[in-house]
């Protein structure tokens, strides 16, 4: 409820304090999920992402050149850490949830501020909302089976916050379909996670 009041009076700011008391207590918990190792580079990084989309978050009135620069930067870390993980062998369960948790916020906090600037309008939350609104499904009904993270879905992911950064740059006019056609796309991803979830078995 708290999330979706700092939405409703466009205080991106609120969702940044509440997501980094989430992810505290989510690390804390987890500990025992780390590798043997530890915690490892490639989670180190997914953490650099998180602290910048907390730091996005608090940046409403930045110009759109900030904005767009540092969504430019998470979104690069995204790959690095994926390429550290699989480089090393450090992949696991716990740093794909993690991962998968930060995408989800990172792509929050893109439609978060663009409604709150006044850039798009409160359809673009869409996006910000899918993911949170999957997992709530999987919580309260029983599903054949969890849906696999697909190429498509990945690809789908990169198009999406790379038109949502542009956006912060360009005019409206221009911003609103680019952004419109990605958030269709995830959609279109999201639902079919929903029937392979959910939908009849073949």
């Amino acid at each position: 409820m708290a999330m979706i009041s700092a939405l409703l009076i466009r205080e991106p700011a609120l969702i940044g304090v509440l997501g980094a008391g989430s992810f505290a207590v989510l690390l804390y918990r987890m500990r025992p999920a780390f590798r043997p190792s530890g915690f490892g580079l490639a989670n180190a990084i997914t953490t650099l992402r998180l602290g910048l989309t907390l730091c996005l978050l608090f940046g409403k009135e930045w110009p759109g050149t900030w904005l767009f620069l540092l969504a430019l930067a998470i979104v690069t870390l995204d790959g690095v850490d994926g390429w550290v993980a699989r480089r090393f062998q450090l992949s696991g369960e716990f740093g794909a949830r993690y991962d998968t948790a930060v995408d989800s916020l990172y792509t929050l906090a893109l439609a978060a501020l663009l409604h709150a600037r006044g850039t798009l309008g409160a359809w673009v939350l869409l996006a910000g909302a899918w993911h949170y609104v999957y997992v709530l499904s999987l919580w309260l009904f029983e599903a054949r089976r969890e849906a696999q993270r697909s190429r498509l879905g990945a690809t789908v992911f990169v198009a999406l916050v790379s038109t949502m950064g542009a956006a912060f740059l360009l005019p409206a006019a221009w911003a609103a379909p680019l952004v419109g056609l990605a958030v269709a796309l995830q959609s279109v991803s999201f639902l079919k996670s929903f029937w392979e979830c959910f939908g009849p078995a073949s």
